[in-house]
């Protein structure tokens, strides 16, 4: 008999985490990881433990907490590029980070709750360059 951890401890995880008997950014880290099932919010590629990062949605200098509403899991590169404020900067975490229009869209809402600009890609001048 094997046991799925995610799925056999993921109801008492999301139980408990919800009802704050896990305490801070570890209460969140759990319960956000479990219901995300160990994947990325964003590509929803399974996160490896060395490329995972927790991203609060409402961002800390702005009083946002670590709780589970508050937070998902992402890859780096994807939180690299939510916080980027330089061209160069969004141009190499877009290679690594996004392979679909949908996953900029996500990038993009999470950008705009941390207070930062949408990135805006020029499809013609990538059709030009084709």
């Amino acid at each position: 008999m094997s046991i799925n951890f995610v799925g056999d401890f993921s109801d008492y995880l999301i139980k408990y985490a919800r009802k704050g008997r896990f305490k801070g950014e570890a209460n969140a880290r759990m319960a956000t990881f479990v219901a995300q099932g160990a994947c990325c919010y964003v590509t929803k590629r399974l996160l490896e433990e060395n490329n995972r990062e927790l991203h609060r949605l409402k961002p800390g200098e702005y009083g946002g907490k670590y709780t589970p509403k508050n937070t998902v899991y992402v890859s780096i590169p994807v939180h690299k590029l939510i916080h980027a404020t330089s061209n160069s900067d969004m141009k190499k975490w877009l290679i690594e980070a996004i392979s679909t229009p949908e996953e900029l869209e996500l990038i993009n809402e999470l950008r705009k709750k941390a207070y930062r600009l949408p990135i805006r890609i020029n499809r013609s001048a990538e059709r030009k360059a084709a």
